[in-house]
């Protein structure tokens, strides 16, 4: 995933003309965790890594930071459990923000998530997320990427995880070629 247009200092030198991107991989993964009450849940998705040793990387990590990136929780997905189910908001998609207008200007912004057509609903950003993108600007963190997802025993999707990250793109990295033995 390329982050942002700068350089890391522990990256090869590059001619002046390049600027080597910050970059970090994607893992895919999965797990189970039993509640205290005895329930089953299944998460899957991708964990942020660094894209040379594979290490999970903080949301503190100086790189990750500097590049914009925010990874949050989505919140009143309850409310929108319907449309959460759809295929559209599966761990690796894309995903719509839309600043909604605020009753007046003393109230919090409401950023929702929507699919990304714009047509379904699930959720909207915390508070205080919605507080740190308006900072930043509405043209600043246009999407979200569909980072995690928590299904319930039944198979049905409860909860995601999403990373907002402004101008990144997501690329698909070739996997390396076998060894011969």
């Amino acid at each position: 995933m390329v982050l942002s247009p700068r350089r890391r200092r522990d990256a090869a030198p590059v001619a002046d003309a390049e600027v080597a991107p910050i970059q970090f991989r994607l893992e895919a993964r999965e797990e189970q965790v039993t509640t205290d009450d005895g329930r089953r849940l299944s998460g899957r998705g991708y964990l942020i890594c660094d894209p040379h040793t594979g290490t999970p990387v903080g949301d503190d990590d100086f790189f990750f930071r500097i590049g914009g990136g925010i990874v949050c929780e989505l919140s009143g997905a309850e409310l929108h459990f319907d449309d959460l189910q759809s295929d559209a908001f599966r761990p690796g998609e894309s995903l719509l923000l839309a600043r909604c207008p605020a009753a007046n200007e003393l109230d919090p912004p409401v950023i929702e998530v929507r699919d990304a057509a714009g047509l379904a609903t699930v959720g909207e950003l915390s508070p205080e997320v919605a507080d740190a993108v308006a900072f930043q600007g509405t043209d600043t963190y246009r999407a979200a990427f569909c980072l995690w997802e928590w299904r319930t025993e039944s198979g049905q999707r409860f909860a995601l995880r999403l990373l907002l990250a402004p101008g990144w793109t997501v690329e698909q990295i070739a996997e390396e070629p076998a060894v011969p033995s």
